[in-house]
């Protein structure tokens, strides 16, 4: 009986974002970056908790202060990704 080798494939949930900066993935760690709306109507679907928890984003504020508003980190990490808001460190 011959056995046939296990093929290890990549697991796309586990790949590496290879467009996110370096200075991007700081700013996504660090509570203190503050937050630029980037798209200016809520992109998020209506009558979802997505849209309110977008609505509670304001320019200026910091993750930090989302996150205290209500606010979810995955969201802020998501938003960051999909390009409707932007993040910079002080």
């Amino acid at each position: 009986m011959q056995l046939t080798p296990i093929v290890e494939r990549p697991n796309p949930i586990q790949q590496e974002d290879t467009d996110m900066s370096e200075a991007k993935l700081r700013a996504r760690a660090n509570k203190k970056a503050i937050i630029t709306l980037v798209t200016a109507p809520n992109p998020k679907r209506n009558n979802t908790l997505a849209r309110e928890r977008y609505e509670l984003y304001r320019v200026g504020m910091t993750v930090a202060e989302y996150i205290a508003a209500g606010g979810r980190s995955g969201d802020v990490n998501h938003d960051v990704a999909e390009g409707y808001i932007a993040l910079a460190l002080p």
